[in-house]
């Protein structure tokens, strides 16, 4: 008490009652000394009459165990909160009004003949979330689930491709394709800016959801094929000026069908020129359906004479070298042309004075740069860092495969890409 009182002196007589010199001066906040100011007579008063009682208190950390039992309702905090991790280890997506209603629901399963009444306010929600360490975190992986039998499909994709390596192959010989969704929209989900603003708006020409689809391919040796593009919801090829090297194809989906695999053989696949040689070659693909019909695998065989190696379902993330390696730079290189072009491209507007997208062309410009600009010693580390070359390389695989191969649980058994294909169950040979 004597240390506030000669702050509050020292407050007028030696800052002239700036409190914000004074807070430095002495350690203490600026508001502390407004409250100080507050309760000067007070503290005078018992410093002269001596009135003055202290009472000490001892704190007792508890556990969060005990935590949990402050709740007004153990039994329904303790079931929500199992309920939660049920939905989170099945991967569910788990928000605060779906924690609300299973509350109530809970609750009315647990005290529904009793007269007590409960809301699922959210003064419950924030105390719930404090009691049991519940809070909204950021998804950092979208996919599929790792197979528990992952380690035999492994085991076995591996020996049926090696069986189909002959002598007279090459690296070149050895192809992956993959498709990729993209959207004429691609903002960041994140930005810097000021802290404490609460409005972050993101720029865009408001066709985030519209989709199509990038078909990427390539072979062990480095080489990139032309890619392909499928546009969506429309009947024929939009008439703009497209690159030399991309392939445009449409769809009513926006995704690959037979027929477009019948296309991707003659215009992709078979650019590669050993064909003519009719040397035996090996694409691996996903178990997309498109992928898999009889007449698919025909013409390969027939006119490439390819066959098609297909990866089991669910360990698309773990074998597929587009996923797992270059997906990723593909699509951060796209977004940079898409961010530059919103910065300084053409701005067209509709009638409604909204600004147009990026033009058909303009979009496939985008996918030719960004697929030239893929460093081609990561295409060539891509099939042996899964496991697919002439020779298998243990010491070459990536560390998630490694995990695998070796017997570890990994720590995410969810796809890293944030990209995933629509599969069937596995076929083997």
């Amino acid at each position: 008490m004597s240390f506030k009182i000669n702050v509050l002196k020292s407050l007028e007589s030696e800052f002239g009652g700036n409190k914000t010199a004074c807070s430095k001066k002495y350690g203490v906040t600026r508001s502390r000394i407004q409250d100080w100011q507050k309760q000067m007579d007070t503290m005078l008063e018992l410093k002269e009459s001596r009135q003055i009682t202290v009472k000490k208190m001892r704190t007792i950390q508890t556990d969060q165990e005990k935590i949990k039992k402050r709740g007004k309702w153990p039994e329904l905090d303790e079931a929500v909160y199992k309920w939660i991790l049920e939905e989170r280890k099945e991967g569910h997506l788990v928000d605060s009004f779906s924690i609300k209603i299973k509350a109530g629901q809970i609750f009315k399963d647990l005290f529904g003949d009793s007269d007590v009444q409960f809301k699922e306010s959210n003064g419950w929600f924030a105390k719930f979330c404090s009691r049991f360490n519940v809070g909204k975190r950021a998804v950092t992986s979208i996919g599929q689930s790792i197979p528990d039998n992952a380690l035999s499909l492994i085991e076995k994709t591996f020996s049926i491709f090696y069986n189909r390596i002959t002598n007279t192959m090459t690296l070149g010989d050895i192809g992956n394709m993959d498709e990729t969704p993209v959207y004429f929209d691609m903002p960041s989900s994140s930005t810097y800016d000021l802290r404490g603003v609460k409005f972050v708006p993101a720029k865009t020409t408001g066709n985030h959801k519209l989709r199509f689809t990038v078909v990427l391919s390539m072979t062990a040796d480095g080489r990139k094929l032309p890619p392909m593009i499928i546009f969506k919801n429309l009947k024929k090829v939009p008439k703009d000026k497209f690159p030399k090297k991309i392939l445009v194809t449409v769809s009513p989906g926006g995704s690959m069908t037979t027929d477009l695999m019948k296309v991707f053989l003659q215009k992709v696949w078979r650019t590669r020129g050993r064909t003519v040689l009719r040397i035996p070659s090996v694409l691996i693909l996903d178990s997309h359906r498109s992928h898999m019909t009889e007449t698919v695998a025909k013409g390969f065989k027939e006119e490439a004479k390819t066959e098609l190696h297909f990866l089991p379902g669910g360990l698309t993330s773990i074998l597929q070298p587009l996923d797992v390696y270059i997906n990723k730079s593909f699509k951060s290189k796209l977004k940079k042309k898409w961010e530059d072009w919103l910065r300084e491209g053409l701005m067209e507007f509709t009638k409604s004075n909204r600004r147009k997208r990026a033009s058909y062309g303009e979009v496939a410009k985008w996918i030719d740069e960004s697929w030239d600009a893929v460093d081609v010693d990561l295409i060539k580390r891509s099939f042996s860092g899964c496991g697919f070359g002439l020779v298998r390389d243990a010491s070459q695989f990536h560390s998630r495969l490694v995990d695998l191969v070796d017997g570890k649980d990994l720590e995410d058994n969810e796809c890293d890409t944030g990209i995933t294909d629509e599969e069937d169950e596995f076929l083997p040979e």
